[in-house]
């Protein structure tokens, strides 16, 4: 609306200028049936505000359009989920509180695998239906606390509090499962085409929290375990070890160097037996 008054588009971060215009002929029922309107689409950003009558059923009204219009800021318009704006906020406070706490955290990086053959052969409408239903399975199948986003074109992200290799791993390798299960059923303009299935790669990252990492980094990590799924077939799971994780086992090593150290000159032996190997406690 404000374009075709030529005046220019701006920013919504930073600062902002409420613009209001009184209509004393138009009812809020009246805007309401305006914004059914294509043309007007632009309007639903607007707030109405009646002015007649009691002002206290209006102002629930305005207290539920600004709750409307925050949740809009923070998530995917076709899938419900996250947003990458949400996502960068919460999966920096999550490594803040894993590195606080000593915790552990994993962040798996999910792209559908052969998504552009998906939207060649049944459409972007079709396409647009498997990323809603992968967006289902991610809801179903995570943790109350686990948050689901999608951060790209065909690009989710899960962030998993508390969880390690193990069970992360095993939590997105069953999502995988579901998903690749699912019939998708799309005909667009009435044509009859036969169900479809998808699959995708994923990518982990874990950290224990014993060292801090930046998210930037973090998300490094998940994309290269994402990349090698991706050449190693799809549909499948690949994992990466963390810097603090990488800290670990060479810390390990050296114990265990010592250990085979002292114990070979108090026994005479040279080596000590197969089974003296590194052992990380897993999470159930």
């Amino acid at each position: 609306m404000l374009q075709a008054q030529g005046m220019p588009e701006h920013e919504t971060d930073g600062e902002g200028l409420v613009i209001a215009r009184l209509v004393p002929s138009l009812t809020l029922d009246d805007w309401k049936t305006m914004l059914e309107r294509p043309e007007l689409a632009g309007l639903k950003d607007w707030i109405a505000l009646p002015l007649a009558g009691d002002t206290l059923p209006f102002l629930h009204h305005l207290q539920s359009r600004l709750e409307e219009l925050a949740w809009q800021t923070e998530h995917d318009p076709l899938t419900g989920l996250h947003n990458r704006r949400a996502f960068d906020r919460i999966l920096s406070q999550e490594l803040n509180r894993a590195q606080r706490q000593h915790s552990r955290l994993a962040l798996a990086i999910i792209d559908l695998d052969n998504f552009k053959r998906v939207n060649d052969t049944y459409g972007h409408p079709c396409g647009d239906m498997a990323l809603q239903t992968l967006a289902r399975v991610l809801t179903a199948g995570k943790r109350g606390y686990d948050v689901a986003a999608r951060t790209g074109g065909e690009e989710f992200s899960l962030i998993l509090p508390g969880a390690g290799m193990r069970r992360a791993r095993a939590m997105v390798q069953r999502l995988l499962e579901t998903f690749s299960e699912q019939d998708i059923h799309c005909s667009p303009e009435g044509q009859d085409l036969p169900p479809f299935r998808c699959s995708f790669s994923a990518g982990l990252a874990i950290t224990r929290g014993a060292s801090r990492v930046r998210p930037t980094e973090f998300i490094s990590l998940a994309d290269q375990a994402l990349y090698r799924a991706k050449h190693a077939g799809k549909a499948c799971v690949e994992a990466c070890l963390t810097m603090d994780e990488e800290t670990m086992v060479r810390s390990t090593l050296v114990q265990s160097n010592e250990k085979r150290f002292l114990l070979s000159n108090a026994s005479g032996k040279g080596m000590l037996d197969d089974d003296d190997g590194l052992f990380f406690p897993e999470d159930a």
